[in-house]
C-alpha cells in the first residue's frame, strides 16, 4: 500500500510472501449417478404395451443415495408397439369363417 492507503499493484517477484490461493478444491467425492437396468420386454403381445426398468441413483460406492437431481433421472416406461395387430372375432370375417375361427384374441401382422 501507498503511504496514503492506497493500494498500488506490483509483480509477484516484489511480494514477501507468496500469493494465497483464490480457489481451493472442495467437495472431492464423486456425485451420485442416475444407474438405469436393462427394458422388460413389450407388456403386450399384439398393439401398444409399456417397456420398464429400474432407475436409482447411487452414490461412488454403489449404494443408494438421495442427492441425484430429479431432473435428469432416466425413464423407467416407454411406450411400445409389438406390430401385431389384435383381432377380435368381429373384425377376422376376411381371414376365417364358419367353424375355423381359432381361439380369441388373436394377432397377425400389420402390413404396411
Amino acid at each position: 500500500m501507498g503511504s496514503d492507503g492506497v493500494r498500488i499493484p506490483v509483480l509477484s517477484n516484489q511480494c514477501l510472501r507468496q500469493k494465497p490461493l483464490t480457489e481451493r478444491p472442495c467437495n472431492l467425492v464423486p456425485c451420485p449417478q442416475w444407474v438405469s437396468g436393462p427394458w422388460s420386454g413389450c407388456s403386450v403381445t399384439c398393439g401398444k404395451g409399456q417397456k420398464i426398468r429400474s432407475v436409482s441413483c447411487q452414490d461412488a460406492k454403489q449404494q443408494h443415495s438421495e442427492d441425484c437431481d430429479m431432473e435428469t433421472m432416466p425413464a423407467t416406461k416407454i411406450e411400445c408397439d409389438s406390430g401385431l395387430i389384435c383381432s377380435t372375432h368381429e373384425d377376422t370375417g376376411t381371414y376365417f369363417s364358419g367353424e375355423h375361427l381359432p381361439p380369441f384374441p388373436i394377432a397377425y401382422h400389420r402390413i404396411l
